[in-house]
């Protein structure tokens, strides 16, 4: 994969289905998510309609005022949240992605043997999973906690309040982040890994900064760390260090009872790669469950 797109589908599948194999689960239905620029998440109101038919001819017609693509090249789905402040209005969440990109993620998986019953959006996929973190922040508090996750290609910021996502951003990496930076330079004092780390520490704080700068939200009292790099533990050291505020690995699976055969310490070693796989198991087939 590159820039979040599928580029060899055949392997991808391969790699997909070797994994199930190694994992000896029978189940063979699927989650995945889109994530990125082409996906649309817009919460708007509708009029309170008799039937499900009538909404979702709204929905269609409404869409056509919210996304900057032809209908027909695009997947759609929406999830009615509740009645508006206004009179006989009705909240409703918009999602859209290209359809092209849905139709690989379906193609990649049924190659590998596994039928999608579902295609989530990322900022909802993590949404759901914060429950699963609560223990690393305060939910009720109305203090802001980041969540700095780091991919490949990509660096994403959550903002975390109350238990949801209050602003999010992407920023895309020239290269693998740490490269050469591993769990075993946790020996070296703080300002030798935070050489380092320096690079990354930088682009982390400018896109706090960029938060700071376009809301009004609270000030962040902390920062959670996600991904799958071995240099993760340097970089929260450092990273803290470089801030002033407390930074620390997020892990979801602390509190979850594991199954005699899995290995709970790999479980744990790999757990803050784990946010948006445990906001998909999270996520019912049930038609019309977040």
């Amino acid at each position: 994969m590159v820039d979040q797109t599928i580029k060899d589908a055949n392997r991808l599948s391969q790699m997909i289905a070797r994994l199930i194999q190694r994992s000896r689960s029978r189940i063979r239905q699927a989650a995945t998510l889109v994530s990125g620029t082409s996906v649309i998440t817009k919460v708007i109101t509708v009029d309170d309609l008799a039937s499900d038919v009538e909404l979702e001819h709204l929905i269609q017609l409404e869409a056509g005022a919210h996304i900057p693509y032809p209908l027909e090249d695009v997947a759609l789905d929406f999830d009615v949240l509740g009645p508006s402040s206004e009179p006989d209005r009705w909240r409703v969440l918009l999602v859209a992605s290209r359809r092209e990109e849905v139709e690989a993620l379906d193609d990649v998986l049924q190659m590998a043997g596994l039928d999608a019953q579902v295609v989530d959006v990322e900022a909802l996929v993590l949404e759901r999973a914060l429950a699963l973190i609560a223990h690393q922040y305060d939910a009720q508090a109305d203090d802001a906690v980041a969540l700095v996750d780091l991919e490949p290609q990509r660096l994403t910021l959550n903002v975390l309040q109350q238990g949801h996502i209050v602003y999010r951003r992407e920023q895309a990496l020239p290269s693998p982040p740490l490269t050469g930076l591993s769990a075993s330079t946790a020996a070296e004092p703080v300002s030798g890994s935070l050489g380092m780390a320096q690079d990354m520490i930088e682009t982390i704080q400018q896109n706090l900064q960029f938060f700071y700068a376009s809301t009004s939200a609270s000030p962040i009292s902390g920062v959670l760390l996600g991904g799958s790099s071995d240099g993760l533990p340097v970089l929260a050291d450092a990273l803290s260090e470089a801030i002033g505020l407390p930074a620390e690995l997020v892990d979801p699976v602390a509190h979850l009872e594991c199954a005699p055969r899995v290995n709970r310490q790999q479980l744990a070693n790999d757990s803050s790669a784990l946010m948006r796989v445990c906001g998909l198991a999270l996520r019912s087939f049930d038609h019309g469950h977040r």
